[in-house]
């Protein structure tokens, strides 16, 4: 998870610093979707999802309801990329570049705030957790995962 902020500092300083034919990756901190959920939870004074499922149980009934054209809250590829590991390192992009990604809880608190000013009367006096499942984007919806 990286702030889109810091991504678009990491372009203009790929721009300026770097080195024509290299790559440079613009990635936050690595942890699981249970610490996404957990930081969420606390920031937005919800409850995390109640369910987790195994993605590979999952991903027949999602791909059946994609192809019926059922609405649903998450996809196949988001069910694929939440029960897959990722691990990146930046240490190309700090080193070369000078660049530094700010804390992912910023970055949370950051979309929770814009979130309720966003919707602003459709949700005072309601409980957030809708909000939080939505205002969150798909990180916070019920996703499969296996880890």
């Amino acid at each position: 998870m990286v702030d889109v902020r810091d991504v678009a500092k990491g372009h203009l300083l790929a721009d300026e610093r770097g080195q024509e034919g290299e790559r440079y990756l613009l990635t936050g901190r690595n942890f699981t979707l249970n610490r996404l959920f957990a930081d969420l939870s606390r920031i937005a004074g919800v409850p995390p999802p109640p369910l987790r499922m195994n993605g590979n149980l999952v991903l027949p009934g999602v791909a059946f309801m994609e192809r019926i054209g059922f609405p649903i809250p998450t996809s196949t590829d988001e069910v694929r990329s939440g029960a897959q590991w990722f691990t990146y390192r930046n240490d190309k992009a700090r080193r070369d570049l000078g660049w530094s990604p700010r804390p992912h809880e910023e970055t949370l608190e950051d979309t929770v705030r814009w979130q309720l000013e966003e919707l602003g009367e459709r949700v005072s006096g309601h409980r957030l957790t809708d909000l939080a499942m939505r205002g969150a984007g798909t990180a916070f919806r019920m996703l499969p995962f296996s880890r």
